[in-house]
């Protein structure tokens, strides 16, 4: 980055803080603990109303960390596989954990 520095405040090496207002995305977003990385590309397990799984590939843009956003793939609606193993492939079953608010 390039500043103009005529008064000779900034000296070389200085930390800095900067701010970049940036539009706030749009875009689904999804936890980065979902993604598989495979030969074919990046990809999600989203499983279906009787367990099966489905492998999806995603396009991903921002990475914020413990989420990512989705840019193209999935939809809200879909259920994703948390911590999917290297092994997980179509058409297998899987079971549905209970959700955290159920007792």
């Amino acid at each position: 980055m390039a500043l103009p520095n005529h008064d000779g405040r900034l000296l070389p090496g200085a930390y800095v803080q900067v701010a970049l207002p940036l539009q706030a995305s749009q875009s689904l977003v999804a936890p980065t603990n979902t993604l598989l990385f495979r030969g074919a590309g990046t990809m999600v397990a989203v499983v279906d109303a009787q367990g099966r799984v489905t492998l999806r590939r995603v396009s991903v843009g921002r990475n914020y960390g413990a989420d990512f956003e989705v840019l193209d793939g999935i939809s809200e609606t879909d259920r994703l596989v948390l911590n999917p193993p290297d092994w997980l492939a179509d058409g297998q079953t899987v079971v549905r954990a209970p959700d955290k608010d159920r007792p």
